[in-house]
């Protein structure tokens, strides 16, 4: 699975069609291992985030998580739909307080500021497009 393989093979035939790796997904996989690797999603309290609506009904394919340490927020944000999403989680009730938060995307490798006055007003607005993920460490950031 690793390297990308399509054809199944059947375990009685004990012979498998030559196939070349797929390599952009088994950097993705190495790359998600990695993150995975973080002591939060071992140590640290997981939560099922609710979705709110953002003028349409596609937030209902958005699935929404956090794993949080005492010193670590981190939050997930997929969509399992075959069309673009969007939805607004509110999470800045669950962050440490400060003025303002970076939304580190580490699997997309982007970076998003948000204050907290705007988390507060609105949520935080997310646009997925189909089967694509954010793994966000958040870092709170003093003004």
């Amino acid at each position: 699975q690793f390297e990308g393989k399509a054809v199944q093979l059947p375990v009685q035939l004990n012979a498998a069609t030559e196939e070349d790796p797929d390599r952009d997904l088994a950097q993705t996989y190495a790359k998600l291992l990695g993150i995975a690797n973080n002591a939060a999603f071992h140590d640290g309290e997981w939560a099922l985030l609710d979705i709110d609506a953002n003028d349409d009904d596609t937030h209902l394919n958005l699935l929404g998580y956090r794993w949080r340490t005492g010193s670590e927020y981190w939050l997930i944000v997929v969509n399992l739909g075959a069309t673009s999403a969007q939805g607004r989680l509110r999470v800045v009730d669950e962050l440490a307080t400060h003025e303002s938060y970076q939304f580190v995307d580490v699997f997309n490798d982007a970076s998003y500021p948000r204050r907290r006055a705007d988390l507060l007003a609105g949520g935080l607005y997310v646009r997925l497009d189909r089967f694509c993920a954010h793994v966000f460490h958040v870092r709170g950031q003093a003004c």
